[in-house]
C-alpha cells in the first residue's frame, strides 16, 4: 500500500485532510468495513453533530482493531451526512481521530439515514500488507 502526496497538478487540491487517491498493491488484504454510526454498543447516540461524527469514527477504528487492522490501514471512506451544515463538524471529528492519517475520501449529503436520530454514516475499506 503506497500514501503519498503525490496529486494531479490539474485537480483541484483536498481540502480538510484527505488523499486524493491512495494505492494498494497487487496481493494486499482488504476490509470493507459496513456503515458505523454515532451510537454506543448499548444503544445510546451521541449528540447531533460533532459528538456523533466523533462516536462514528470512533466505531471505525473499534471495528478495525477487531478484524486485526489499524488507523494506519485505512485507504477509504464514504461518510453520509444529513446535512452539509455537519461538514465542519465532521472534519474536525475525523481529524481528531485518525491524528495525521488521511484516507481517501468521498462525503455525500443525504436527506435521511436509517434512523432519524442519526446524522452520520461512516463506511470504510482498509488494506495491509500483511496477514492479521
Amino acid at each position: 500500500m503506497s500514501q503519498s502526496d503525490a496529486m494531479s497538478l490539474e485537480a483541484p487540491a483536498p481540502i480538510g485532510g484527505y488523499r486524493q487517491f491512495v494505492q494498494v498493491s497487487a496481493g494486499s488484504r482488504l476490509l470493507f468495513v459496513s456503515g458505523q454510526i454515532g451510537e454506543t454498543a448499548g444503544g445510546d447516540v451521541a449528540a447531533y453533530g460533532y459528538e456523533q461524527c466523533r462516536l462514528a469514527w470512533t466505531n471505525v477504528l473499534h471495528q478495525l482493531s477487531a478484524a486485526g487492522y489499524a488507523a494506519d490501514h485505512l485507504i477509504k471512506a464514504t461518510v453520509f451526512l444529513t446535512s452539509a451544515a455537519l461538514v465542519a463538524p465532521h472534519q474536525r471529528a475525523r481529524n481528531e481521530v485518525l491524528g495525521a492519517r488521511q484516507p481517501a475520501l468521498s462525503v455525500v449529503i443525504v436527506p435521511a439515514l436509517a434512523d432519524p436520530r442519526w446524522c452520520v454514516e461512516v463506511e470504510v475499506v482498509a488494506a495491509r500488507d500483511e496477514a492479521p
